[in-house]
């Protein structure tokens, strides 16, 4: 009987270390995965700075099997399809990432930008005005400036102003908020006040033909007609064959 004892206790034990050894092996397996799921998301998202959106799909599809439940691979997967302009299936990825880690301000943020690409100004504003309450976001001044540009495009330029100011404040040089409020106050006949910030924008990049033109413009309508004439020239000289090249050489012709 004793015996029986001893086998049955020594069976029970075996038993017990096979399941933990079973555990153990599943856990390693699941670890396993999520590794290589991590490995793929890094080489998809290299793939996608490149600019090889299908190469990025490619790689980041294989990480989301692997990992279904990765917000990191969800954000990603939203970005390369909004790049390749399938915009139904970037907001899937992003909504998904955002389900899945609920103060995931970038993928928000890229909600947002995705929904102005689309023109849809109010959905835009919506999930934008949830980012710019994270204090913890380690660049606000983007989600600012997104928010800026839908104010912009509703005609609501009060608020427009506003937020671009805000990310200046937090980033003096950021030339997509130069460019917006400089813009904001041409469109409500402030073009003088639109210049400073203009001179600053082009200081920055001055190769940009686009940020030339607006400064010419500016000058233009605010009747500095011998610096607009230097400013049209050098959009010409920065990009001869572009469409800025073309209105500057109209415009150059009206002040002849």
């Amino acid at each position: 009987m004793k015996d029986r004892l001893k086998t049955m206790a020594v069976i029970g034990l075996m038993l017990a270390a096979a399941v933990i050894m079973s555990a153990c092996a599943g856990s390693a397996k699941m670890e396993q995965k999520k590794r290589n799921a991590a490995i793929a998301r890094d080489l998809g998202e290299a793939y996608l700075n490149q600019g090889n959106s299908t190469a990025a799909l490619r790689e980041l599809l294989k990480a989301e099997k692997l990992n279904p439940g990765d917000p990191l691979t969800h954000n990603s997967l939203g970005l390369t399809y909004m790049m390749k302009k399938h915009y139904a299936q970037a907001i899937n990825h992003f909504k998904r990432a955002i389900e899945l880690k609920p103060d995931y301000s970038p993928a928000k943020n890229n909600l947002g930008a995705l929904y102005l690409a689309m023109g849809n100004w109010d959905a835009a504003i919506e999930i934008l005005t949830q980012v710019t309450g994270d204090l913890l976001y380690a660049t606000p001044h983007y989600p600012l400036t997104n928010l800026a540009i839908a104010y912009f495009n509703k005609g609501d330029y009060k608020n427009a102003l506003s937020f671009y100011k805000q990310a200046l404040e937090i980033e003096p040089n950021y030339p997509l908020a130069l460019q917006g409020i400089a813009r904001t106050l041409m469109q409500t006949g402030r073009s003088e006040d639109a210049i400073s910030y203009l001179k600053r924008l082009v200081k920055l990049v001055p190769k940009r033909p686009a940020f030339q033109l607006l400064l010419a413009r500016a000058l233009h309508q605010s009747g500095r007609l011998n610096e607009a004439w230097q400013a049209y020239g050098k959009v010409i000289s920065l990009a001869p064959d572009s469409p800025q090249a073309m209105e500057a050489e109209k415009a150059m012709a009206s002040l002849r």
